[in-house]
Formats: structure tokens, C-alpha cells, sequence
């Protein structure tokens, strides 16, 4: 029964084109031999037969002549002597009549020889090379997968058109899609990066804009009919090997060094999978819409204040956004590098301003004598500032009404939001305090570097005021 559906990955036709080159040499270097004019065994022993009567023939006059001289040079005195004379005489003649056109034909049986034997192998070593170029494309083609090995000789060759069949790194499979047929959605950005993760499996989707599908296993494929081989190819291209990479090389402990607490780092806790919480005052229409709010932020946001009353979502929303942010930063750091790298530096910052503030207030009022061992807290302005991460800053300052102190606490907290502030980053700051709490406690300078209330372009700042939905702090 005729095979009716063929599935490769693309990684085979670079090995199926070489094989089809070995295969071509082959068959030329085969057809070179087959043109060689070649000597049959029997005229190879005729030739030699022919020669070694000749030999023969030829070995007695040259045995006399060789006796001849033999004499005359261990005998000197004999030289003129009669018998000698008569000797010599008769070497001469037999030189003259039978030695030298013996010899003649002895050069000429010898010439014939060489040159059947010269043929001969000529065409020996031509077949012998055709048989390792052949030697060389069966090896190849073992290489290849068993349905690929299954296809004719011509059918191989049709299936290597498929290397013609991209435009651009990208392939035409879409223009096979037959018309009127169904094609699923696509995977949106926070489902993928949540595969990418290994938190879900991704359904079937595609063919996107390029002509790519997708499976479950995040791996890219085209399914069209080939219509030169009569059948349906599914051909799985190289991205899905990238994707792969992706998704096994996702390193955790870039997250986890953000997102410490361990809740807000489960499945559920993700962007893709958040839902309204039912126990929340705020209404669940009110929860999806900032959720939905939260999947669209804009690339160049640079400040975002969320303040409500205690449970309302706010460190959970945080917490899944901020997953996604070092998850898209680290595929593109192995984009750049082809692997992550432990010092790759992805410039997010989570502040606890309570904890932060306190770790300032003990260094500045230190005593310098016998407080040798306080130390700065791990994030400065100087840490943002000189940074060489190719990656604008973010910085959460989670609960900042917590933050305690001197004015020069408030002072260094300005510091660090200008220093994300003069690298066009993006300072996220949630609070359970009012707006206007929050302003008499952090200030105006503070609060109008996160809410852009002195810049020309509001459009690059967001406030989501939860207490108007929570019935405690209305």
C-alpha cells in the first residue's frame, strides 16, 4: 500500500541533500568505468603466451653470443685461434638472422602486454573507486529516518524541494493549507511564556502569520500536501529545537531571586492562569479587568502605583507580572549569548521599602567603632546606576508605606527611584495606604517620580486606586 503521509523533521534534508550528492558521484564515477575500454582476461593470457614463446626463441642465440664473449675474455690467447673465429662467425650470424627480429617482435609482444594490463587496471581501480563512493552514500542514507529511507530514489529528490519551499528563514507552508479548513487560535504571549516555564502544556495551534503550527511539546511544524510526492508532509522545522532549548534551559532561580515566597511562584500564581479571586472584596469583574489591564502594559510604562487595602491582589499581581518580565528576558538573553549565563545581569529589583528602610537607618546611625559588621542593603541607587545590563530597570517597591526613619531615609528612597527614573526604567510601588497617606509620608518628590504628575507625558505612568472597590477604605 502506497505510503499517504510522510513526517520529518527539517533537520533531515541537509543530510538527504548530501546523500543525494554521494549518490550522484556514485552513479558518474560508476558510468566512467563502464566507458573504459576494457581487455578480457583471454587476450591478457594470449598476449603473454605469445610472449614467452618469443622469450624463448630468442634465449638461444643469446646464449651463444653470451658463450662467444665469454670465451674471448678469459681466453685472450685463444682469440685468433681458428675455433674462436668459427665461433664468433656464427654468433654473428645468428645476431643478424634470427636474434634481432626475434627481439624486435619480443619489444613489441612486451609493448601489447603492458598496455592490456595498463587497461585492465585502469578500469579495476575506477570501479573500486565507484564502490567507495557507493560505500560512502549507503552509509548516509542508513543515517536518514526509516520513512525517508522507504521513499524512492526520486522521491527523496522531490522531498529535498522543500529547502526551496522558505521565503525569508520562514516557510511557505501556509499556502498549502486547503481552503475552508478550520486553523486554531494562536498561543497568546502569556500562555507560551508560562510553557516556556514548564507550567503547562500548550495545545495545538497554527498555522500562524509565517506559516508555523504548533504542538503541546512546543514544537513548530507544517502540515501541507507536497505535490510532487502526492502526499501529506508534516515537517517540523528547526525553531521547535530553539523552543526546546527555551523551555529546558529555563533556569528557575533567576524567578525565585525576585519572587522569594514560594506561594506566588506555583502554577496559579502565573499571569496566563490568574483568575479573580471569589473571596476578594473587590469585585471578580473588577479583578478581570485590571487582570486583563496587566497582560497589555506597555513596553515603555515607567511607573505604575497600586495602592488599596490589604488583600485586594496587589503582590500576587506584582509578583505573576514580574514573572513573565524575567522569563522574556532571559529567552532573549540566550537569543544574544546561545545560553544563559549566571552573570547575566536582568536588572529587576524587588524592595521590601520596610525592611529597606531599616537596613538604611542602622547604617546611618551606625557606630563606626564597634557597628563594623551593618551593612548597605543589596540594592542602591549605585547598584542601578552601574549596572551594565543591556535591560532598562525595573524596580518594585513593595509596601512602601512601611518605610521608616529619618528624612534621609526618604531622601535615599529618592535616590533610588531617580536613578530608575534616569535609565527610562520602570518603577512599580504597591501600598495599602491612600494616595494622599502616601504623600505625607513619602513625599511629593517620591510619588511624582512614580505617578508622573510633573511629566508631559502621563500616558507612561498608571494608577490603579483599589480602595474605591473595598468597602473598608471607601
Amino acid at each position: 500500500m502506497p505510503k499517504t503521509q510522510l513526517t520529518i523533521a527539517d533537520t533531515v534534508l541537509p543530510p538527504l541533500e548530501a546523500w543525494i550528492k554521494l549518490h550522484q558521484e556514485a552513479n558518474a564515477l560508476r558510468d566512467v568505468a563502464d566507458s573504459l575500454p576494457n581487455a578480457t582476461q583471454a587476450e591478457i593470457e594470449a598476449a603473454k603466451s605469445t610472449f614467452n614463446k618469443v622469450a624463448k626463441t630468442f634465449a638461444r642465440p643469446d646464449a651463444r653470443a653470451k658463450y662467444a664473449t665469454r670465451l674471448s675474455t678469459y681466453y685472450p690467447t685463444l682469440r685468433d685461434t681458428p675455433r674462436v673465429f668459427k665461433a664468433a662467425n656464427r654468433v654473428k650470424e645468428a645476431r643478424a638472422r634470427i636474434a634481432e627480429p626475434i627481439a624486435q617482435e619480443l619489444y613489441a609482444v612486451k609493448a601489447v602486454l603492458a598496455n592490456l594490463t595498463a587497461k585492465d587496471d585502469a578500469v579495476k581501480a575506477a570501479y573500486a573507486k565507484a564502490d567507495q563512493a557507493q560505500a560512502k552514500a549507503d552509509t548516509a542514507l542508513a543515517k536518514l529516518p526509516q520513512c525517508v529511507q522507504d521513499l524512492s530514489g526520486d522521491q527523496r529528490q522531490a522531498l529535498l524541494l522543500l529547502k526551496s519551499w522558505k521565503r525569508d528563514g520562514n516557510p511557505w507552508a501556509i499556502d498549502f493549507t486547503p481552503e475552508g479548513e478550520k486553523i486554531p487560535g494562536y498561543v497568546p504571549e502569556r500562555t507560551y511564556l508560562a510553557g516556556i516555564r514548564g507550567e503547562v502544556t500548550l495545545p495545538t495551534n497554527g498555522p500562524d502569520d509565517k506559516g508555523y503550527c504548533w504542538d503541546g511539546e512546543m514544537r513548530c511544524y507544517s502540515t501541507f500536501m507536497h505535490p510532487a510526492l502526492e502526499m501529506e508532509v508534516t515537517l517540523y522545522w528547526t525553531k521547535a529545537k530553539s523552543e526546546e532549548n527555551r523551555r529546558n534551559r529555563y533556569d528557575a532561580s533567576y524567578v525565585k531571586a525576585v519572587i522569594t515566597d514560594s506561594r506566588y511562584l506555583t502554577p496559579d500564581h502565573s499571569l496566563h492562569a490568574l483568575k479573580p479571586w471569589r473571596h476578594s472584596r473587590i469585585p471578580e469583574a473588577v479583578q478581570a479587568s485590571y487582570l486583563e489591564r496587566l497582560d497589555k502594559l506597555p513596553s515603555d510604562l515607567e511607573g505604575l502605583l497600586i495602592h488599596g487595602a490589604p488583600g485586594g491582589g496587589k503582590t500576587t499581581w506584582v509578583c505573576a507580572y514580574l514573572r513573565d518580565v524575567i522569563t522574556l528576558r532571559l529567552i532573549d538573553a540566550q537569543e544574544k549569548a546561545g545560553e544563559y549565563h549566571s552573570k547575566q545581569h536582568l536588572n529587576v529589583y524587588r524592595v521590601h521599602v520596610g525592611n529597606w528602610s531599616r537596613q538604611m537607618l542602622t547604617w546611618i546611625t551606625r557606630d563606626f567603632d564597634t557597628d563594623r559588621d551593618v551593612k548597605l542593603p543589596s540594592v542602591m541607587p549605585e547598584t542601578i546606576a552601574d549596572s551594565e545590563s543591556d535591560y532598562r530597570p525595573v524596580l518594585w517597591l513593595e509596601e512602601l508605606d512601611k518605610i521608616t526613619g529619618k528624612k534621609r531615609v526618604t531622601d535615599d528612597l529618592l535616590a533610588l527611584v531617580d536613578a530608575v527614573y534616569a535609565r527610562s526604567g520602570l518603577v512599580i510601588a504597591t501600598s495599602n495606604y491612600t494616595k494622599s497617606k502616601l504623600r505625607d509620608l513619602v513625599g511629593d518628590a517620591v510619588l511624582s517620580r512614580i505617578t508622573g504628575e510633573d511629566r508631559d507625558d502621563p500616558d507612561k505612568f498608571l494608577e490603579w486606586d483599589l480602595h474605591k472597590y473595598d468597602s473598608r477604605t471607601r
